[in-house]
This record gives structure tokens, C-alpha cells and sequence, in this order.
């Protein structure tokens, strides 16, 4: 009987945290709004479910707080774009963005999602960032 009032608690306990925790998505106004690249949305589509779980946790902080720490979101330099930042297991995913309405991320109030990759190495940046320049014309091209 003892047990059973135990499961009885924990079950409780389960459903007070989660009534909490949609209560704070509730709270937690969407600030940032993003468009995507058909790259971008191509290398989203085809990621493993983990990652994409990943990927939608870094968008819900990116999307609903102010402050952004750069462990999720860094600028990248001699650049002008950002780096959406996703780590799961010994694997780096990076995605590059690019602020529409702010010189900085953290005054942005919208984004574009341009390219992502692995990283790999500090060389990978270059090609990277100059395909996210290509993508981001493509996309003022089509507004």
C-alpha cells in the first residue's frame, strides 16, 4: 500500500511540473520571429529526431528571450552574420543567420536562417560564411 501512495506522489508531482512548464511557454511571448532558406530547411527536414529536438530547444530560446547566451547564438567575426549554435554528443551543428531589422542579434526581432553544417574545422567557416552571403542575396532578391 505504502508504494502505491508513493507512485500516487510522484504521478502528482509529474503533473504540477508539467502544468508549470506550459504555463511558462504561455508567459514566455515569442519576441523573434525567423524565415528560412529552402537550404535550411532541406538540412532541417533530413536531420535525426534527436537533433531536431535539439534544434526546436535552441529555437524556443532564441525565439522567447531577450538575452541569448553565445552558447546558443555567437557572432561570427569579420562577419556580419550570426551562428545559431546546437551540440549533441561530440557533434557541433551550426547554423548561419543573419539579423533583419538590427545591427546585433540580441535587438532583432526577425532573423533569416540561411545555411547549416557540421562543423568540422575553423577552414569550413570561410566557404560557409560566403555561402550564407550568396543565400542571403537569393533571398533580398526574392522579397
Amino acid at each position: 500500500m505504502h508504494r502505491n501512495k508513493q507512485v500516487e506522489i510522484n504521478y502528482l508531482h509529474l503533473f504540477v511540473c508539467l502544468e508549470q512548464i506550459d504555463y511558462l511557454c504561455i508567459v514566455n511571448e515569442r519576441i523573434r520571429e525567423a524565415t528560412y532558406t529552402k537550404e535550411f530547411e532541406e538540412y532541417y527536414l533530413a536531420l535525426p529526431p534527436k537533433v531536431k529536438e535539439k534544434y526546436d530547444y535552441v529555437f524556443s530560446i532564441m525565439f522567447t528571450k531577450y538575452v541569448v547566451s553565445t552558447k546558443f547564438v555567437k557572432r561570427l567575426e569579420k562577419a556580419e552574420f550570426y551562428e545559431m549554435r546546437v551540440s549533441l554528443g561530440n557533434n557541433e551543428y551550426r547554423t548561419v543567420l543573419f539579423a533583419i531589422d538590427a545591427e546585433n542579434f540580441m535587438e532583432c526581432r526577425r532573423m533569416v536562417m540561411l545555411n547549416s553544417f557540421v562543423e568540422k574545422g575553423s577552414k569550413q567557416y570561410h566557404a560557409e560564411i560566403k555561402k550564407a552571403s550568396r543565400l542571403l542575396k537569393q533571398w533580398e532578391e526574392s522579397l
